[in-house]
């Protein structure tokens, strides 16, 4: 007699196809797990990694638009977030100013409302953050790197909080993260964050 078939193992295949992430699979019958490993998803392309954008499995039930300097922060953020929700999410390049992170999920447009609602009260804790340093002699590059360091420190803890780990998540903003990030300013980042929550 073979082997009887698990979640476990439908779930390993789907995620090496890159069809979905552990967490979200985990919450579909093993009925459904054997469709979509059997292909029929109903999806031109979620079987070989891309995403068709018009089925069920992988339509965008929300977007959150990630602005500016900063969407390098905020991207990894959504990202991080999507995947602590069992929430599918793609990106899509609009430009060097705009990136859209397209989610698929029952709570998407609750998290697009958490994340507006995270950078809006990170780039205030950041404003005030900046008022307390003496950046004299900093090039740009220096205070754009000690921002971003800031930013994700923010977004690290939100996400920490709602996953109920331990260990603050590493959010990558940039492609030479030892070169980038400032510990001091990920640390106040982190702290205000803690205290915007501890107030709320």
């Amino acid at each position: 007699m073979g082997k009887k078939i698990t979640k476990a193992d439908l779930i390993s295949v789907l995620v090496e196809k890159g069809m979905g992430n552990e967490q979200g699979l985990r919450r579909r019958t093993l009925a459904e797990l054997q469709a979509m490993v059997d292909g029929d998803t109903g999806c031109g392309g979620c079987d070989n990694g891309e995403h068709c954008g018009v089925c069920e499995c992988c339509a965008a039930s929300a977007t959150y638009a990630a602005r500016g300097n900063y969407n390098t922060v905020w991207v990894p953020v959504a990202l991080l977030l999507a995947e602590s929700h069992g929430i599918e999410a793609r990106t899509e390049k609009v430009s060097v100013m705009l990136v859209n992170v397209h989610l698929a999920g029952d709570e998407a447009e609750s998290l697009v409302a958490l994340l507006n609602d995270t950078e809006v009260s990170a780039t205030a804790a950041l404003r005030a953050w900046q008022k307390t340093l003496d950046r004299k002699g900093q090039t740009d590059m220096e205070k754009y790197n000690q921002n971003r360091s800031f930013l994700a420190g923010y977004g690290a803890a939100v996400a920490q909080r709602l996953s109920g780990s331990k260990k603050l998540p590493v959010i990558a903003f940039a492609r030479d993260m030892e070169r980038a990030l400032r510990a001091d300013a990920l640390k106040a980042g982190a702290a205000a964050a803690r205290k915007s929550e501890a107030a709320a």
